[in-house]
């Protein structure tokens, strides 16, 4: 098999660990860090490649493969009904054992930590987590991360020669396909996976945004100004008209108006979202809104009141 342009069959590259949605599809932020894999190799990165582990991973193994030149797909019957980030973890470092170290690119939601972390200390690597941003340049990753709520922005590289680990946040690339679909390696999952297994006893769906907060591109939060559940209507109007989801603060999750799941901000989760809008604590409608020019994290779009 060719290696992707740049890239040299064998050489350091990226790697990206694909996760699926219950149905057994491929998840949305794994195209998105498939794609961003491939804007990796092609600035020199080393080959891009994905690998993706589940009880049967042959669907999602094939739709990753629209995204990268090189899928490594490892069916475990044994992880059905049991939390899935420690033993695909194992599954995962032994897959890359014969691999030479470089760049593996993860989720930054539960399974995705759950995922970096048991790699961390498997593979004896080095991690940063909830990257807003990777490139690579002067021959390493460059990656880009918010901090204090997204009021400030760092930009870090590993100092560690063996495997580097990021945990990349959802939207920080728009997923594309490639030009033409590559090769799924089909491996089993053979044997004990050397990692404790959680068996998984009930799963409860949480109610929640019609679109989720976590993947929106656009975000319309209303906080305790909005006066009561019935104000969060003004707030869903807003959203549907941009194509966005409703967000809340913590005061309106608290007082019950609106569910946990679509609660902002650090006491919860931010989002790197283009836009925001919080409501005014005064309950008053916005009269005029500015945008911020680069905006991150969650404080995007400021709201201003006529006196």
């Amino acid at each position: 098999m060719a290696a992707a342009d740049g890239a040299a069959a064998g050489s350091p590259g990226v790697w990206v660990v694909a996760e699926t949605n219950a149905d057994g599809s491929l998840a949305k932020s794994s195209g998105e860090l498939a794609t961003l894999a491939r804007s990796l190799s092609e600035a020199g990165a080393g080959q891009a490649a994905g690998v993706l582990v589940a009880a049967d991973a042959g669907a999602a193994a094939q739709e990753l493969a629209t995204y990268l030149p090189r899928v490594v797909a490892i069916s475990d019957a044994g992880l059905a009904g049991h939390a899935w980030g420690q033993p695909a973890a194992a599954r995962i470092a032994a897959a890359l054992a014969d691999e030479p170290p470089g760049t593996i690119l993860a989720g930054a939601g539960p399974d995705g930590r759950d995922v970096a972390g048991t790699l961390l200390a498997i593979l004896d690597g080095a991690v940063l987590v909830n990257a807003t941003a990777v490139a690579w340049a002067d021959g390493a990753a460059s990656v880009e991360m918010g901090v204090f709520g997204g009021k400030l922005i760092t930009t870090s590289t590993f100092a560690h020669a063996g495997w580097k680990i990021v945990t990349v946040r959802p939207n920080a690339v728009t997923a594309s396909a490639a030009a033409s679909a590559g090769v799924v390696e089909t491996r089993a999952g053979g044997g004990e996976p050397g990692v404790p297994l959680v068996k998984v006893i009930d799963r409860l769906a949480e109610s929640g945004a019609a679109v989720s907060i976590d993947d929106a591109r656009v975000i319309v939060a209303g906080g305790r100004g909005i006066g009561g559940p019935e104000g969060f209507a003004l707030v869903q109007d807003l959203a549907d008209r941009l194509g966005g989801a409703v967000g809340a603060t913590r005061a309106a999750v608290d007082a019950g108006w609106i569910p946990y799941a679509q609660q902002i901000g650090s006491a919860a989760r931010s989002s790197r979202s283009c836009r925001s809008a919080p409501e005014s604590r005064s309950g008053r409608r916005p009269a005029r809104w500015r945008m911020d020019a680069n905006p991150v994290s969650s404080g995007m779009l400021t709201s201003h009141h006529n006196p």
